[in-house]
């Protein structure tokens, strides 16, 4: 049975939860979030959590998730179903925003606008932040802490997604995975400015 966006983000969670209790090192975890990322079917979820203890909820389903997956524990957030942010549409126009420590993430629409959203204050080592952004004849500027590995799965036409190489880091500090769809536009991932150590830039 093929899986669905939920469930390859249920299984990512408890990765996190495994590599927050020290079952998984950052190698490992990486190897496992990527191989969830590219699952097409249940079988090969299940086999990525098999072996942890926090995987015996998504096994014993047997089958694609359709309850949230337990949380993790005192002192962390983790993203369930029910936290899933609603769609917001921005059109010809935009803001700053940051997303708050614990966020699963956005969902936005941008037409001939786009909001500056930084990401930083939920950016953390093991943290994984989905953000579903689709673009027509606009975009967002994405902005991330150094160490953020960014995974492009944006579905683009006459568009695309345009990651600064100082943006792309090696995951010591989280993921940031990009879905959507975007035509005649695009999103823009940017080093966080203000997260970079030493004498603030000049403009």
């Amino acid at each position: 049975m093929r899986v669905s966006d939920f469930d390859r983000d249920a299984a990512i969670t408890i990765l996190q939860d495994a590599h927050a209790s020290g079952r998984l090192d950052l190698d490992e975890f990486e190897e496992r979030q990527d191989a969830a990322l590219a699952a097409r079917y249940f079988h090969e979820v299940t086999a990525l959590v098999a072996d942890l203890p926090e995987g015996r909820h998504l096994i014993g389903l047997g089958g694609p998730v359709n309850s949230p997956v337990p949380s993790a524990g005192a002192g962390r957030v983790v993203p369930t179903r029910n936290e899933q942010p609603g769609l917001k549409v921005v059109f010809m126009t935009g803001r700053a925003m940051r997303l708050e420590p614990g966020s699963p993430g956005r969902r936005d629409l941008a037409v001939w606008g786009g909001h500056d959203i930084y990401v930083a204050d939920a950016m953390g080592r093991g943290n994984v932040v989905v953000m579903h952004c689709s673009a027509l004849m606009g975009g967002h500027n994405i902005y991330v802490p150094a160490g953020v590995r960014v995974v492009d799965e944006t579905t683009a036409v006459m568009g695309g997604c345009d990651v600064e190489p100082t943006a792309m880091g090696d995951g010591s500090n989280g993921t940031l995975v990009l879905r959507g769809f975007v035509m005649w536009g695009g999103h823009d991932v940017k080093l966080d400015p203000a997260t970079i150590q030493g004498p603030p830039p000049r403009y």
